[in-house]
């Protein structure tokens, strides 16, 4: 929209206001407001060629006239400027004469009336613009509301999530935190069947290895040894196969190659070949479960002190 128009008639209404002003001023005061004047109304004369030749310029003015403030500090000025001689003449027939002249006071109280309304406007048309802003931000405000409503489900759901979190890790921390004094527990009792182990298989092989012969009531003492042996064997690898993988097959397998090689017994010693097998199955058990040991205890060290747990020591395997 061209406003070269408007620009130039605001420029000319700034100079017959200051015209107004220079022609009742002092002497050097007339000479400075009268240039104003004739620059006032240059511009507005040569508006046309500058707005095309200066664009800021343009945009500066026009900014300037399209605000109503403006316009009507303009009307303001020309009003108090032009108020000696419009007001003087309108009241001169009303006004009384006083010594050659006029009574001032009627003049006075019309204008301080009228400056009074016109202050009173100025403030109505500001809290109409305060209130216009104000309709403006709760616009914008109302138009971002759905995003920030999504921005709080978003913020819920990581909380959330966060919170399952925690609650999972505190889970697992209380599970490590049992399985560590449970671990504990059973490392004082694998040691003490580990000792009670030992005992009892030196009790079974020593007198045999050492060429003695049995006979069939020596034999049966022989086995009631060996049923003790085998139920502290047993209960040590139901505690120990948590954790170590395989400790139960790597302890109780035997296969029938195993029986062969060299022997510190011979078959004479023995009342049958029954008995023979049976002491080498007990000599091969255990020399098995000895293999087994110093993984179950590097294991139930790391479930204990390191805060591991026992299906991690296990690699992710379940016991069998």
């Amino acid at each position: 929209m061209d406003n070269t128009l408007t620009i130039q008639l605001f420029a000319w209404g700034c100079a017959v206001t200051v015209a107004l002003e220079a022609y009742k001023a002092n002497k050097r005061a007339a000479i400075v407001l009268w240039g104003c004047v004739g620059a006032f109304a240059a511009f507005g004369f040569i508006f046309p060629w500058l707005g095309g030749a200066y664009p800021k310029l343009t945009k500066f003015a026009t900014e300037l006239v399209s605000e109503p403030a403006s316009w009507f500090s303009l009307m303001v000025g020309c009003f108090f400027v032009a108020r000696p001689y419009w007001v003087r003449t309108a009241l001169t027939s009303a006004q009384p004469q006083v010594e050659g002249g006029y009574d001032d006071e009627p003049l006075k109280t019309v204008v301080g009336g009228l400056a009074e309304r016109m202050l009173a406007l100025v403030k109505d048309v500001e809290k109409l613009d305060a209130k216009v802003t104000k309709f403006s931000l709760e616009t914008v405000q109302l138009s971002a509301l759905p995003a920030k409503l999504e921005d709080v489900r978003v913020d819920g759901a990581l909380a959330t999530r966060g919170l399952e979190k925690l609650a999972q890790q505190q889970k697992e921390d209380r599970e490590r935190a049992q399985l560590s004094l449970k671990a504990v527990g059973d490392r004082e009792r694998l040691t003490l069947l580990k000792e009670q182990i030992r005992e009892v298989a030196v009790d079974l092989s020593q007198r045999l290895e050492a060429g003695e012969h049995y006979d069939m009531n020596a034999w049966n003492s022989w086995l009631s040894c060996h049923a003790v042996w085998n139920s502290r064997l047993q209960e040590w690898l139901e505690t120990a196969r948590w954790f170590a993988k395989g400790v139960k097959e790597t302890t109780l397998t035997v296969n029938d190659s195993d029986y062969g090689g060299e022997w510190h017994v011979t078959d004479s010693q023995f009342h049958g070949s029954e008995a023979v097998r049976q002491f080498k199955k007990f000599h091969i058990i255990h020399r098995q479960w000895e293999t087994v040991i110093p993984a179950v205890e590097a294991g139930m060290a790391l479930v204990a002190f390191g805060g591991m747990t026992d299906l991690e020591v296990r690699g992710g395997e379940r016991p069998r």
